[in-house]
């Protein structure tokens, strides 16, 4: 059988603070319509994690690390017990299974293996199960290295299109969020918080600079307190819905006014003949 190739993109950073019972960590390919009975027993899989290197031209804020390159991670696999990929229950076990539910698991077995120039760690022959996957960064401190969160994988995955189960696997872990290094340019801990300057406009929204990808508030607030939804807040929003009207008023006078001047003329001529 020809074996097929896996591209699975992990978002390891999910919304779980928000609702941690209502995401799975668990990465397991298009597998809705697949059913486990197609899982070819005691076959091996080959894994292969792909680390993204950070963008070049990115700048380098002051008082921060230069970014750290992909070669040189380590991925340690855990694989657990417990979870037998033999039965449907446990498929659907890992629709809201986190890695934290798995910190008293039993680890049947441990691989690790190091990330080349290409970023990319090779696991060869791995036998099939849950995997509990960590990242540790070179130990260079000269640099800085960004990590991704831990995850869970099956090994065996279904494929992209959902169709057949996938022994030659490759994944993309999305990295953490970046925190800037205290005292740093980009942070707050030297007790200056930057605060925007919001901008009144049509609508009762407000710019000043804020992030719109933040996890804070978007609809409804502005920095200092809650915005009245009710009309347009006090500043130059609250002018623009009158402009229009006196624009017209202006307009239809001044028409008037030439209308008027045309007819007196005319009528001064008129007695003049």
């Amino acid at each position: 059988m020809k074996t097929r190739t896996a591209a699975v993109l992990l978002a390891a950073t999910l919304s779980a603070a928000m609702v941690p019972s209502a995401h799975a960590e668990v990465v397991t390919g298009n597998d809705a319509g697949l059913s486990v009975d197609g899982i070819q027993a005691g076959r091996s899989v080959q894994l292969t994690i792909h680390k993204a290197a950070p963008n070049p031209f990115n700048d380098v804020p002051p008082g921060e690390l230069p970014p750290g390159g992909v070669a040189g991670a380590t991925f340690t696999l855990e694989r657990l017990g417990g979870y037998s990929l033999g039965d449907p229950l446990v498929w659907d076990s890992f629709r809201t299974l986190s890695v934290e539910d798995t910190e008293s698991a039993e680890v049947l077995d441990r691989f690790s293996a190091v990330t080349d120039s290409g970023g990319n760690a090779v696991f060869s022959d791995l036998p099939q199960g849950l995997y509990r996957v960590r990242e540790t960064p070179p130990a260079d401190p000269s640099k800085e290295f960004r990590i991704s969160a831990p995850f869970l994988i099956t090994l065996p995955v279904a494929d992209a299109e959902g169709s057949s189960w996938a022994y030659e696997v490759t994944i993309t872990p999305k990295n953490k969020p970046h925190e800037p290094i205290p005292g740093s340019s980009g942070s707050s801990s030297d007790g200056i918080i930057p605060i925007p300057v919001p901008i009144p406009v049509p609508g009762g929204s407000s710019s000043g600079g804020a992030d719109s990808s933040s996890d804070g508030p978007t609809s409804g607030t502005v920095p200092g307190g809650p915005v009245d939804e009710t009309g347009p807040s006090k500043g130059i929003a609250s002018y623009l819905p009158n402009t229009g009207a006196d624009v017209l008023a202006i307009s239809l006078i001044g028409i008037l006014s030439m209308v008027l001047g045309f007819f007196l003329l005319r009528r001064r001529r008129t007695s003049g003949e």
